[in-house]
């Protein structure tokens, strides 16, 4: 149940989604920690150990699309719509580590600027286990 204002709401939970199974990963807490100057990291490799070690948000820019990916995966708004451009030179693009990570599977090339850093924790895995479970009683 839910509060706002002096509207009591009740929700109704969906426990058979992916939305349950997303509780139990870790999730993002804590104060989050500023990481600056990242764009001496050029390599891919050290990209890629500063987005597994430090999950976060990050600024960053497309420096190229690969041209054999079929559809772009970032997408930028535009005109009230999403478009997925190829983009090179695009400076100011924010995603999370775990879609950074993507882009650079499927052959982005990236330069990080900054970012936010969180701590990980799965503080939500026993309540959607125990909501599951209280589900399949019935």
């Amino acid at each position: 149940m839910g509060y706002r204002g002096l509207v009591a709401e009740v929700y109704h939970y969906d426990f058979t989604s992916l939305y349950p199974w997303a509780g139990t990963q870790p999730l993002p807490y804590s104060k989050p920690t500023f990481l600056n100057d990242l764009k001496n990291i050029t390599s891919v490799e050290g990209q890629i150990e500063v987005l597994m070690n430090r999950p976060g948000v990050y600024t960053f820019t497309v420096i190229d699309t690969p041209l054999s990916i079929r559809r772009p995966y970032y997408r930028i708004t535009h005109e009230c719509g999403y478009i997925a451009p190829y983009l090179v030179n695009c400076k100011d693009l924010k995603a999370t580590s775990v879609e950074l990570l993507y882009m650079i599977e499927l052959g982005y090339g990236i330069m990080l600027q900054h970012g936010f850093n969180f701590q990980l924790a799965p503080h939500m895995a026993t309540f959607f286990t125990d909501m599951y479970m209280t589900r399949n009683l019935r």
